[in-house]
């Protein structure tokens, strides 16, 4: 009887014992998991919000990147407002955060200013856009010894045939210089009357837009006829060995 209650009480004592070390192991963990949980949501949280806080769309930062854009381009209200067909008011009313333009004028702007709607909408151009954000603002060079054409997307030496070369400054076309475009099916047909002597000819055409740019290489006595497909808006680009470095906006009729 004796050693039966001896037997019971150890029993007890090593049965509590041991109890409490395995029921402190799962409820350790479930306050550790908890805690990890809190603090995890704590940042999901906040990571969220900063997030989200990036694509909430200021009127006012939008209107002032337009006045600034709009400015460089040395264009008035006005101007600016006949180049995309809406009133001066309209621009006004941008410029100073009462309203935003709608999606379709977005794109126009962004064409003439020669960005992306994304940085529109952002109201501000991000470090380092201006030279590696937008393929139409790649650099040409041509070398006048052999012909080679060589583009950069920022600042760089450029040398060939011995020679260092100068980025080509671009102008835009006139009325009687552009090219003829023509939008159909779902791409452009690209021709011109322009001559292709051996004296007088255009070296390449080159479709550009914020993330594309097709070089099209043309020689003396061809005739220039290109198919640039897919797109819709975009700046044609081409190099006349007498005329310089020329460019027009393409821009599908509505």
């Amino acid at each position: 009887m004796l050693f039966f209650n001896y037997f019971r009480k150890s029993a007890h004592r090593f049965h509590e014992k041991y109890f409490l070390r395995v029921l402190f192991v799962p409820v350790f963990l479930l306050l550790y998991y908890t805690w990890i949980d809190s603090i995890y949501l704590q940042v999901y949280n906040i990571f969220i919000t900063q997030k989200a806080r990036r694509y909430i769309i200021n009127p006012g930062n939008i209107g002032q990147l337009i006045r600034r854009l709009r400015t460089e381009k040395k264009l008035t209200q006005k101007q600016l407002a006949e180049k995309i067909n809406v009133s001066d008011k309209a621009v006004s009313k941008w410029e100073t955060g009462n309203g935003i333009p709608d999606i379709a004028i977005l794109a126009e702007l962004a064409e003439l200013f020669q960005t992306d709607m994304q940085t529109l909408l952002d109201g501000r151009i991000h470090e380092n856009e201006s030279e590696n954000g937008n393929m139409k603002k790649i650099k040409f060079y041509v070398c006048k010894e052999c012909g080679n054409i060589i583009t950069s997307t920022s600042e760089t030496g450029v040398t060939c045939c011995g020679k260092k070369l100068t980025a080509l400054e671009m102008k835009e076309a006139s009325d009687g210089e552009k090219l003829n475009a023509e939008y159909d099916g779902g791409e452009w047909y690209i021709t011109t009357d322009h001559p292709m002597t051996k004296e007088h000819y255009i070296s390449f055409v080159a479709y550009l837009n914020d993330s594309t740019a097709v070089i099209f290489r043309q020689y003396p006595e061809w005739q220039v006829n290109l198919h640039i497909p897919f797109a819709t808006s975009g700046r044609l680009v081409w190099y006349c060995n007498r005329c310089g470095l020329m460019y027009q906006n393409l821009r599908r009729k509505k």
